[in-house]
């Protein structure tokens, strides 16, 4: 895309290289007598290191013909009357609805301990308003996950060679983890800054793989 930008021809079939202009965007004042003479040489715009390149565009671009969509996170519609649902939205992004969930459960537990919403049962009582706090952070960063999720599973630029994810479950309410090597795990465990962190490998959870290597499930809290 920022080749065919940059390279692209106008309708006298020049580009910026072949024309040789730009616009200095960086100037403090716009003392300049004539549009003219705000034009600047491309090449030695991107030869000086003090240029900011994401400001330079072309003389004819009065606006930006190029917007990049912001992304956005659509939950399912029912019909208000009948239930039905009329569009899935994103439902269909594995772990998608499972985020929903915990996400609605903290907000309500946020807006119980606040006095907006009435307590029940299943709610923890937060008494600490650091750990408040701290329970806000992490839904902002929980929904901050949705757009991860979504660009992970339907992403916006498709590469050649790389295979989408496949469904899989998520909790989200339990630490993470991955498999590594015997012999990764023996170069963490020699390499450990947390005396927390077991050397013992009786402790861990191990798997053998149809190869016959030994992998260890290795936690990240």
């Amino acid at each position: 895309m920022a080749n065919y930008i940059l390279y692209g021809k106008d309708e006298n079939g020049k580009n910026a290289v072949e024309r040789h202009e730009t616009t200095d965007n960086n100037k403090r004042f716009d003392t300049f007598k004539k549009r003219e003479d705000r034009n600047e040489s491309l090449d030695a715009l991107l030869e000086s290191p003090l240029t900011d390149q994401t400001a330079m565009r072309s003389l004819d671009d009065e606006k930006l013909r190029y917007v990049h969509k912001k992304p956005s996170i659509h939950r399912p519609k029912y019909d208000k009357k009948t239930g039905e649902l009329i569009d899935p939205g994103d439902s269909d992004v594995p772990g998608m609805q499972e985020l929903w969930e915990r996400i609605d459960y903290l907000e309500c537990v946020i807006a119980a301990n606040e006095g907006r919403i009435p307590m029940r049962d299943e709610y923890s009582v937060i008494r600490d308003s650091y750990q408040l706090w701290k329970l806000k952070h992490q839904v902002v960063d929980m929904r901050r996950h949705q757009y991860y999720l979504k660009d992970s599973w339907r992403p916006t630029i498709h590469l050649l060679g790389v295979t989408p994810p496949q469904p899989q479950f998520y909790n989200w309410d339990t630490d993470c983890y991955y498999w590594i090597s015997l012999t990764e795990w023996q170069n963490r465990i020699d390499k450990r800054l947390l005396h927390t962190i077991s050397p013992n490998l009786e402790d861990y959870e191990t798997r053998t793989t149809p190869d016959g290597t030994i992998e260890v499930k290795w936690m990240v809290r």
